[in-house]
């Protein structure tokens, strides 16, 4: 009997290394099971402190709330240099308006001579036409 419970013994031991064997060498397989089987929209909390699940808990709550007042301040510096460049570029399009304003104004004066220019033309053809007698 003491035979049997030692050759028992025997087996289970080494079908007991033949499974950790067999586990250690399949590793690489396990982190690939694990991550597909959590969903990506469940945030995974990381625990700075594992004492309690009251102490996780708020660890996580202070990192997130620590995550959305960055958030907030960089949404309002972005707000912030929105409003400057709105500002800018109506200051901008005042300046060219009133550049465009004064364009219009000297282009009716240029047009305004440029008819002034062929009605003298005009008559200065005229003038030469009836000085030479054609």
């Amino acid at each position: 009997m003491l035979n049997q419970t030692a050759a028992n013994f025997a087996s289970f031991t080494t079908t007991t290394i033949v499974a950790t064997a067999t586990l250690h060498t399949m590793p690489s397989t396990i982190p690939a099971i694990i991550p597909a089987t959590i969903p990506a929209s469940i945030p995974v909390p990381i625990p700075v402190s594992t004492s309690t699940s009251t102490n996780v808990h708020m660890d996580t709550h202070s990192l997130r709330e620590e995550r959305n007042r960055k958030n907030r301040a960089a949404v309002a510096k972005s707000r912030a240099k929105q409003k400057a460049l709105a500002r800018s570029l109506e200051e901008k399009l005042g300046k060219r308006e009133i550049e465009n304003e004064e364009l219009r104004g000297t282009l009716a004066g240029l047009k305004r001579e440029a008819e002034e220019l062929k009605e003298l033309l005009c008559l200065s053809t005229m003038l030469c036409i009836f000085e030479h007698g054609l």
